[in-house]
């Protein structure tokens, strides 16, 4: 719901990593919301998961392995896709909209 077209949208990726696979889509699409609605992500919670064209959340492999990375980086939450089932103990969202809702708790009047 956020017209992002008048915008020109550039990604700093540290370390010259390559983004490579699909699984940086949720984290990209929660910096452009964070971004444009100046409202910072919680610094305790740690995304990932796939974006399709109409905003479903898909699951992406090696999930319970990216859970355990990111609680063993400090992280004490995990947003990822409903659809994944290989983790326990993480915020899960069908869509773009319900992972905003769930990244965010509802602070935000945005859609």
């Amino acid at each position: 719901g956020l017209d992002l077209s008048s915008h020109d949208i550039y990604v700093n990726v540290a370390g010259g990593m390559k983004l490579s696979e699909a699984s940086i889509d949720l984290s990209l699409a929660l910096a452009l919301y964070s971004s444009k609605v100046n409202l910072p992500i919680p610094a305790e919670l740690g995304v990932f998961g796939e974006l399709s064209l109409a905003g479903e959340l898909r699951p992406v492999s090696f999930s319970a392995k990216r859970v355990k990375a990111l609680m063993d980086m400090g992280f004490s939450s995990v947003l990822t896709s409903s659809q994944d089932k290989s983790s326990k103990n993480v915020k899960r969202a069908s869509n773009i909209k319900s992972a905003i809702a769930g990244a965010f708790k509802k602070e935000s009047k945005h859609p």
